[in-house]
């Protein structure tokens, strides 16, 4: 029904085998491909096929403003964090925006274009073709200011966002469209791993740098390489994968 809904963390032991939401955003025309829930929550972002990105206001369950893409290509998915540059500028805020004035949002794009925009000014600040064919995944670490995009021909483009007009690298193991991206987190302060969900069903760990591209890791689970469809990486470092197998694996 292209609606946001929050539900309950903590849902009652009731036999219902459907949960009744908490708040429902209605706004978004085609489906919803990306969220984040921001600082301490009263405000929720979402990106959808329609071109747009939407802030809205948990409290009032309104929405807040609309950005959208470059000529409203369908948004594929959506990564979200704290600039390392930008300054926080209250003037542009509204008085319902908690926690946006100092975070970027990434956009993969169908059109093949990778964009970035400013909630503080809201505003696009970059975008560029990446010449890979449409972009279905994005994932950004804060930290070490990576970014990356991968698209349905198998390339990833990482880029460094403090210099975004020259991507770091490109690389592709095979032609199976990527289905999910994450950076897991270092310990030991160097750049964090990317992990890597694929429609082949054989997803895998990169290290971008200092020697890279190269394959970290083989996230070999068994079965008949059935097409990853989601790819998280927690606060541990564990990276949970699933698909069509109806299996959820942890590494």
């Amino acid at each position: 029904d292209f609606m946001l809904h929050i539900l309950d963390a903590e849902p009652s032991l009731s036999p219902s085998p459907i949960p009744k939401p908490v708040r429902s955003f209605k706004g978004h025309i085609r489906s919803i491909t990306g969220i984040a829930i921001i600082e301490r929550g009263k405000n929720v972002l979402s990106s959808g096929r329609d071109g747009t990105v939407r802030l809205w206001d948990v409290a009032n369950a309104t929405q807040i403003r609309m950005m959208g893409s470059q000529s409203y290509s369908a948004i594929n998915a959506m990564a979200f964090g704290k600039s390392s540059q930008q300054k926080e500028d209250a003037s542009t805020l509204d008085e319902r925006e908690v926690g946006t004035a100092d975070k970027l949002v990434f956009l993969a794009l169908q059109s093949g274009e990778v964009e970035a925009l400013d909630l503080a000014s809201k505003s696009s600040i970059f975008h560029s073709n990446v010449n890979s064919g449409p972009l279905v995944a994005a994932a950004y670490d804060t930290s070490s200011s990576l970014l990356a995009a991968g698209s349905t021909n198998g390339i990833i483009t990482v880029f460094d966002v403090r210099s975004l007009n020259h991507p770091l690298c490109a690389f592709r193991r095979n032609a199976a469209s990527i289905t999910g991206l994450s950076f897991i987190p270092s310990s030991s302060g160097a750049d964090p791993e990317l992990a890597i969900a694929t429609a082949d069903g054989l997803p895998f760990v990169a290290r971008v740098r200092p020697n890279g591209p190269e394959v970290a890791a083989e996230l070999a689970g068994g079965g008949d390489c059935e097409p990853n469809r989601v790819l998280e990486v927690d606060s541990a470092g564990n990276v949970w994968i699933g698909g069509d197998e109806n299996i959820l694996r942890v590494y």
